[in-house]
Parts: structure tokens; C-alpha cells; sequence
């Protein structure tokens, strides 16, 4: 069943990048990218726009599931004035349902600094910092917002008191507010607990020095100078006690060589002569091979599980997802995908002979001819005749249709590939040849 839906899946994707091309009703298309790695092929599906201009924030979820984007909006009075700002718009992308949908807006001069995910959730602790009175004052205020990302809503919890400093934990689903002489936590479904007392020199320290959290996420050591001794405090209580440096984090085990993708920007030269520009290319790339994922962006990166990679590109934001399965059903979608285009191709060579023959008193073309000259007023697209690793061979010499007398089993020519070759029936109809039995 696995290997049925990775099938189903390239199949649509295969569609566009092999078997439309080439065809004579169809102009030419790209081939579908794809990075190879030494057990999977990883097949990059056709983008998706996420967010228009301009992106400002964009941060994938820690599941990978969603993608927060916020842009801001702007509007352009005149080419003489600067574009007027008019507010920023959050976005979330759900990489399950491959949709996007507002969470949220704001006023002109308003920046949402950047999202803390509370880890085994689909929510985010957002900071916003507002502009208070005249712009020209410079004066602002913190707000601190709840993204609830499933539901796609943005709303307000507090206001955030000047010098707090915001840390998250990465192991518990909460915030933690630090002020001077007190702490506050903020949990995942909105609400703030009450403030913990604690001394001034210790929300100073928690605030500027080196920290770690206990596995439970219940406790915070720090050590205030580098060698010096570590103190922890419990959260819920606020008390404070001399500790022993905590554990060592245990490191992730590293992927097996050859098993890997990531994306790389490179800046590249385009153009000729004193006609020159650079531009940033993005890559996807592993080991064995790389693919071409934009030719102009400004920013990119991959999903946290490795099924998508978000990059801004003038402006806008896009997803390109990425479709993982076995190297050996890659293989085999290509191949099956490629005989189709070269037997589509083959087909079309037919119609053309056909309808030659029909306007030249039912005489095929003698085999001294240029084929491929007398037959495009018939197609297209010469793409038919010239597909890459595919050779066109007539073997018909000037022979006339009712001189045959049995047109569904004389062979008229055939399009060799790798692998066998798609014949020409004089009827017009294709079969494909396999080399390894040279059966129909």
C-alpha cells in the first residue's frame, strides 16, 4: 500500500515534467527537480505561495506542521514618495492541508519581534512592540500575544512592563517573564500565573547569564560568571539554592552519510558581457546531486522534518514541498513516466505520416527524405523528433498505403530509447518494444 501511494503521488508530478513534454499540442515544460540521496529520492512538487510582500517573520513550528509569516503592507502614492506603511498581517501555513490563512493584523508601525513555539504544542508566545503617541517620539510599549496556529488566531494576553526579559523553555510548553524582583510564567493556553518574588540580583543574573533548564522543566540553573558556581531556582515557588552543574545534553545521533538534503543559497553571476548581474540562487541539495528550488531569493529555509523549504523571493513568501520516497519507486515512476512521453511522441510521428501520406495521394514519404523537414507542417513542436536520449528512425521507402495489406502489422518507424523502443505502425497506432524480451 506504501509503495501504491508514493506511486500515485509522482504519478500527477511526473505528468507535468515528462509526459506533456515534448507533446505536440503542448509547448515544452521542465523536467520535475528531484535530489537523490544513497535510500530516497526527494521530489520537489510544484510551489505554493504562502504570503505576498513583504515577508518580515517567517518561523516553521518545531512539528514542522506550521509556518508563521508575517508581512507588512505598503502602499505606493507616487513614484517620488516613498512606499507609506500600512500594517503587518500574520499568516499561517498548514503544510498538512496545504493551505494558508490570516491570524491576525495590526497598525502602521507596529513590529512583531519574533514567536517563542511552546514545545508538544501548535502555539506560539508572540512580543509586539507598538508605537506609542507621535512616531517621531520614538517611545513603544511590549505586547505579549497567544498564536493558537491550528485555529489560526492571534490574540492580545498582556501588556509587558519595560526591561522584562521573555525566555522560553525548550522542554515544557511555557514562557517565562523575568522582571526586576519577580518571575511570571505564561502557559500554553493564555493564562499567567502570579508573579514569584524573588531577589533583584537574581532576576538580574537569570536575565543575563548562562542558563539551563531541568529535564521536567521545573527548575532554571545559571551560573552569574563563567566558573562560577551554578545556583537553580524552582519556578513554581521561587526558591533558591546552591546546585550542581546540570547534565550534559545528550547529542543527536547523526544521520548516516549519504542519507541527508539541506538548502544552500549561493550567489551567482548572470548575463553576458558588461550586461552582468548577481543574483542568489537556492539549492536543495544532498551528497549525490542538487536541485534548483529559485533562481532570486532572499532568504530560505528547510521545515524541521524535512518536507517542505520556505523562501522569500521578491518579497513573497513560498513552500516548495517535498515529496520522499524509496530510490528503487523513484526509478521506477521515471522510467514509466519517460516511456510514456517517448511513446506519446511516437504517436504523434504516426499522425504526422498519416496525414502526409493523405495530402500526397496515400504515398509514404521515400527514405531518402528529410522525416523530420516533410512532417512539421504536420506538429508543433519539433521536441517530438528530439528528445533527450531518443533517436527517430524511418524504415518505410515510398510505399504506398493501399499497397499494404495489413498496415496494423507493418512497421513504418520506431523511436529508440534506453530500455527498447516505441514502433510506428502503419495504421498509426505505437507499441512499446522492451529490450529485454523485444516482444510488443
Amino acid at each position: 500500500m506504501r509503495v501504491l501511494r508514493w506511486t500515485v503521488a509522482l504519478a500527477g508530478i511526473w505528468a507535468v515534467g515528462f509526459v506533456y513534454w515534448g507533446m505536440a499540442q503542448q509547448p515544452p515544460v521542465s523536467r520535475v527537480e528531484a535530489v537523490l540521496t544513497a535510500r530516497e529520492a526527494v521530489v520537489v512538487a510544484p510551489r505554493q505561495l504562502v504570503a505576498p510582500p513583504q515577508v518580515e517573520v517567517a518561523e516553521w513550528s518545531p512539528s514542522g506542521r506550521y509556518l508563521v509569516v508575517v508581512t507588512v503592507q505598503t502602499r505606493v502614492r507616487s513614484w517620488q514618495s516613498p512606499p507609506e506603511e500600512l500594517g503587518w498581517v500574520a499568516y499561517v501555513w498548514d503544510n498538512t492541508r496545504q493551505q494558508t490563512r490570516q491570524a491576525g493584523k495590526g497598525g502602521a508601525g507596529d513590529l512583531l519581534e519574533r514567536f517563542y513555539w511552546l514545545p508538544r504544542t501548535e502555539s506560539a508566545i508572540a512580543v509586539l512592540r507598538q508605537p506609542v503617541g507621535q512616531a517621531e517620539d520614538g517611545q513603544f510599549r511590549r505586547m505579549l500575544l497567544l498564536l493558537n496556529a491550528s485555529q489560526a488566531s492571534l490574540k492580545t494576553l498582556a501588556v509587558l512592563p519595560d526591561g522584562v526579559e521573555v525566555i522560553a523553555s525548550p522542554v515544557t510548553p511555557m514562557v517565562l517573564l523575568v522582571e526586576e524582583g519577580s518571575l511570571r510564567i505564561v502557559r500554553a493556553d493564555g493564562t499567567l500565573s502570579a508573579p514569584v518574588p524573588v531577589p533583584e540580583d537574581v532576576s538580574n543574573e537569570l536575565r543575563f547569564s548562562r542558563r539551563k533548564w531541568s529535564r521536567d522543566g521545573q527548575r532554571i540553573f545559571w551560573q552569574a560568571q563563567q566558573g562560577g558556581t551554578w545556583r537553580a531556582i524552582d519556578l513554581s515557588t521561587g526558591a533558591i539554592a546552591p546546585a550542581e552543574p546540570p547534565p550534559q545534553e545528550r547529542e543527536e545521533p547523526s544521520a548516516q552519510p549519504g542519507t541527508t538534503i539541506g538548502v544552500r543559497v549561493v550567489t551567482e553571476s548572470v548575463g553576458s558581457g558588461e550586461s552582468r548581474a548577481s543574483t542568489r540562487v537556492l539549492w536543495l541539495e544532498s551528497e549525490k546531486s542538487r536541485a534548483l528550488l529559485c533562481a532570486d531569493v532572499e532568504s530560505a529555509m528547510m521545515s524541521p522534518r524535512g518536507d517542505a523549504v520556505f523562501y522569500v523571493s521578491q518579497g513573497a513568501g513560498f513552500v516548495a514541498p517535498l515529496i520522499r520516497v524509496p530510490r528503487e519507486v523513484y526509478e521506477q515512476a521515471r522510467q514509466e513516466a519517460t516511456r510514456a512521453t517517448i511513446v506519446s511522441n511516437a504517436r504523434q510521428i504516426g499522425l504526422a505520416l498519416l496525414l502526409y501520406v493523405q495530402d500526397y495521394d496515400e504515398m509514404f514519404p521515400p527514405a531518402s527524405a528529410d522525416i523530420q523537414a516533410l512532417l512539421m507542417p504536420y506538429v508543433r513542436n519539433e521536441m517530438i523528433f528530439n528528445f533527450p536520449g531518443t533517436v527517430f528512425t524511418y524504415v518505410l521507402d515510398a510505399k504506398s498505403l493501399r499497397d499494404i495489406d495489413r498496415p496494423a502489422e507493418t512497421m513504418v518507424g520506431y523511436v529508440q530509447a534506453p530500455g527498447g523502443r516505441a514502433v510506428i505502425w502503419a495504421d498509426g497506432h505505437v507499441t512499446w518494444q522492451s529490450d529485454q524480451n523485444g516482444g510488443r
